[in-house]
Parts: structure tokens; sequence; C-alpha cells
């Protein structure tokens, strides 16, 4: 996605789309004389403006942004959006399309992130005089605890900070806070409304993250659903120094190791296919095809190494599925240690294993 900022009242506005539809105008034939068939005339679908203004509090925003983003994530060209200091944003050359509009912004700096999001539906017919009203984002606060079972101590907390990306992988709306002090408390002031994992940034080898709990329930898998002004208090995170540990090379046909390969671990359970899911793991090959992955759940996994994988689409449904109906079977149990060697196979096919 491309950004483009204006200062100093209020920063940026970034748009990305997906590029054109097309109508197919049907083949007339004279009544009673055969012709023979000619390829359907394609008469392009006109592009469309798509504008309007945010509205706030009589608080003056420090600083805002704006995107428009469909749902193959394609980018617009940064000429064709603009956002001024007054709050308003116009998105030019917009393809028919179904996109979405999110807005964030800051009164203080410091505060909370305040948010919009907005859908719409774009036909080829401009789309004006939109107003998006910018509320308090949720916040999280809680304490993260070091357990330790092997010979590691627990880590300097500097440098370490707590995540809620949206589950759907946009970085978009993250708020940057979240560090954690030396209690071990954190604080994430501001999120989008949506749906959030809950991640850890900063851990050194061989931390990972355990588990995240929330009213007393484990909710790793599931994180947060969050809306505006909500308050998520006492969300405990537990990383340890033991965990599951999957290894292996990555070779090709003829047997030679082959390094920068993607190895992607695949939960059987489709509801874990998103991209902040902890049970989908990618990692990639070293100078000597060997590949780690550490802290993965327990459960059942199919596992696929490719050459021609790029990571901005191996979290695309169609993509896990594929993999995932021509990859190994691996069957994890908890704080398994498991060395798994990949041959790898050309094309769209995975690769099969030997284990040792």
């Amino acid at each position: 996605m491309l950004l483009a900022s204006r200062t100093p009242a209020l920063v940026g506005a970034l748009a990305s789309c997906v590029l054109g539809c097309v109508g197919l105008v049907p083949l007339a034939r004279a009544q009673g004389v055969p012709v023979s068939p000619a390829p359907p005339e394609v008469r392009a679908v006109p592009s469309a403006r798509v504008s309007g203004r945010l509205t706030t509090s009589d608080r003056q925003l420090l600083s805002a942004a704006v995107i428009l983003t469909s749902e193959r994530g394609q980018p617009l060209a940064a000429e064709d959006a603009t956002f001024l200091p007054d709050g308003t944003f116009t998105f030019k050359n917009v393809p028919p399309g179904v996109y979405e509009i999110r807005a964030r912004g800051e009164f203080a700096a410091g505060g909370t992130t305040h948010f919009a999001r907005f859908r719409v539906l774009v036909e080829g017919r401009d789309i004006s005089d939109l107003r998006l009203e910018m509320l308090p984002g949720a916040t999280v606060t809680g304490t993260l605890r070091f357990e330790t079972h092997g010979t590691s101590k627990p880590p300097q907390v500097a440098g370490i900070r707590v995540r809620a990306p949206l589950a759907d992988g946009r970085s978009f709306g993250d708020a940057l806070t979240g560090e954690v002090q030396p209690d071990g408390s954190y604080a994430i002031r501001g999120l989008m409304s949506g749906s959030h994992s809950i991640t850890v940034e900063g851990l050194r080898d061989p931390w990972v993250l355990k588990s995240v709990t929330y009213r007393g329930q484990d909710i790793t898998d599931v994180g947060l659903e969050a809306n505006a002004r909500q308050r998520f208090e006492n969300v405990g995170i537990a990383v340890t120094d033991v965990a599951t540990d999957l290894s292996g090379v990555v070779r090709d046909g003829s047997g030679r190791n082959v390094p920068d390969a993607v190895v992607l671990v695949i939960p059987l359970a489709q509801q874990f296919w998103h991209r902040t899911s902890p049970r989908l793991g990618l990692r990639r090959t070293d100078a000597q095809g060997r590949f780690r992955i550490r802290g993965l759940p327990a459960g059942e996994y199919r596992v696929a190494a490719s050459v021609d994988l790029d990571e901005s689409d191996a979290y695309r449904s169609a993509v896990l599925e594929r993999l995932s109906e021509a990859g190994v079977p691996l069957r994890l149990a908890a704080l398994e240690r498991r060395e798994l060697d990949l041959t790898l196979t050309p094309g769209p096919t995975a690769p099969r294993s030997s284990e040792r």
C-alpha cells in the first residue's frame, strides 16, 4: 500500500484497489442467417471517484491517515489519492469493486488512537460526501510473564512489545504501543474495530508465546473482537522457553540443499488459516537449506516447501488449500521435537518427506 502524507496537521493518504472489471456485450445474429462466431465486444466499465470527510469532536486531530483497500489489495497510483488538512479525502480512478475505507488519527501524542471504517461498493459512478466518524479505539491492558522450564533466565523486557494486529494481516490500524514494562505490565492504546490476534514482538530464542488468557479463557487461537471504546483488562500472556521444535532440510530432486525456499506449516483446521494465527508457520531456509520453526501448538498439520511461492500470496485461501492437499502430513504432540527433511518438487506440487 502507498502512503501520501501532508503535514503539520494531518498526515497521509494511502489507497489500494483492484484493476478493472469489464462488461461483455453479447453477440447479435441476423435472423435466419448463420454467421461465424466472433469475439465478443469488450466494453470497459468506467472508474469512479470516492470522496468524503473525517468527522471528529471539537478537538483538532494531531495526525491522521486514510486508506482505500480492495479485497485483492492491488495498489492504486499514489497520485490518485489525496488527503487535506481539513479532513477531506478523495480517491480517483477507482475501478468497480467492493472496498473498505479505513481511517486512523490521534488528538494528542501518546493518546488513544481514533478510528473509522466503512465498506463501499463502486459501480462506475462517483461516490461523494461520505462522512466517517472518528471514534476512540479499544484498549488492552494486562501482564506478560515468563515461564522458565529449561536453563534459560528470564530476558530483559527492553525491546519486547505486545501487539494486536488485525486478523486479516493488514497492519493499518495496529497501534504501535504495548511496550512491556519492567514489572511485566503492558498497555495497547487504540485498536480498530474488528478481529485481532495477540502477538509478542522482540522475543529472542528460545522464548516463544505459550498462551493468551482473558476472563479465565484461553484466547490464543481466537483473539479479541474489538469495538470502539471497548476496554479489555487483565489480559494475561505467558511466554516459555520450552515448546515444540520442528526442523529439517529442504532438498531438490537431485539431493542438493535448497537455500531460500519457503517452508509452510498449515493446520488442517481452516479456521486457523489467517496470517496472524500461531498455528500457521512460515520460514525460509537458510544458506544451507535448513529451517526451524518453534512454538507451534500441538495438532495436525501439512507441511509444504516451494521456491516459487511468494510470501505475499502464501496466506491466500486458494494457495493454502492447494498446498495443504499436496503437503506432507505432520502430527505434533505438546513439546515434541521433530526433524522433517523435505524433498522439493517443482511447480505447484508439494514435497515428499523422510523423517529421522
